[in-house]
């Protein structure tokens, strides 16, 4: 504990018992009259405190003693309270991260087992908003197109301006299915899409989908159509991907289908000229005789 003031000086200043700076005004019979001295700033209570300057307060103070330094006690029990709240935030602080460490992993995981669902393989780009560009599918043909989401979202339709509507669908085994509205207020069916986060995901899951179908549509399925079969082809070409021996069989069966199938046309369409000329040759006979 630090020592009293020995014969105390009106005028000069002192701390009290709580560590307080004072200035002595007065004595007192038991004990002493002063002014608490404060800090405020330079400019004024409205301004930071980052320039300060000491000023004596007007409310005046009876104090049973005064001290030439603040008593140690005072600073030790300020410390060991300072520490100890200091302490108390940091517990805080750590519990906090660990909520959010696992939440973070909470979150994490299921976002993984989300993404498990093929539909849902870009849940988080859904989420965070970061879809750039969309695949869709022709509703009558296999044809894939792909664009920007503003692009392929946007509505063309002249009595349905605005962008169309990206929904997620379900059906009763459980399966998943992005699609797209014909017209922006979500009438007229839809459309399967797939977004996702950057342009080269989308060419990549185009190329997958154009040869898994290509395989699809070379097996004899009862949907498979022959056109669905070459325009897949068409659009394997134009992306690079490889065309089965199988489908270019079948491309070139239903080319020389389309090519017999002219032929015969053809053939129909000058027996039946032959069979004109004939018949004007000979009208203009019997004119003519």
């Amino acid at each position: 504990m630090s020592e009293e003031a020995e014969a105390p000086k009106v005028g000069m200043t002192y701390f009290d018992r709580n560590g307080r700076k004072v200035e002595l005004v007065a004595m007192a019979e038991h004990g002493f009259v002063v002014a608490p001295i404060v800090r405020i700033p330079s400019g004024g209570w409205g301004d930071d405190f980052d320039d300060t300057r000491e000023e004596q307060s007007e409310h005046l103070e009876v104090v049973p003693s005064l001290f030439p330094a603040a008593p140690t006690e005072i600073y030790d029990e300020q410390i060991a309270d300072l520490k100890a709240k200091v302490e108390d935030e940091r517990q805080v602080l750590r519990t906090l991260q660990d909520d959010i460490r696992g939440a973070t992993a909470e979150r994490r995981a299921l976002l993984d087992k989300l993404k498990q669902v093929p539909a849902l393989q870009y849940i988080e780009a859904a989420i965070e908003r970061r879809f750039t560009h969309i695949v869709e599918r022709s509703a009558y043909a296999s044809r894939y197109n792909i664009g920007a989401v503003e692009e392929v979202l946007a509505s063309n339709d002249r009595y349905s301006k605005g962008l169309r509507l990206l929904s997620l669908y379900g059906d009763a085994k459980g399966d998943l299915q992005w699609r797209i509205s014909h017209y922006s207020d979500g009438s007229g069916g839809s459309t399967d899409a797939w977004p996702f986060a950057s342009e080269e995901e989308a060419l990549v899951f185009i190329r997958k989908r154009i040869a898994e179908d290509i395989v699809y549509h070379t097996g004899g399925h009862s949907d498979s159509r022959p056109y669905y079969l070459i325009d897949l082809c068409k659009q394997a070409r134009d992306l690079g991907v490889a065309v089965p021996d199988a489908a270019v069989a079948i491309e070139k069966a239903e080319a020389r289908k389309v090519a017999d199938h002219m032929l015969s046309e053809a053939r129909k369409g000058v027996q039946s000229a032959q069979q004109r000329l004939a018949v004007a040759e000979a009208q203009a006979e019997a004119v003519l005789a």
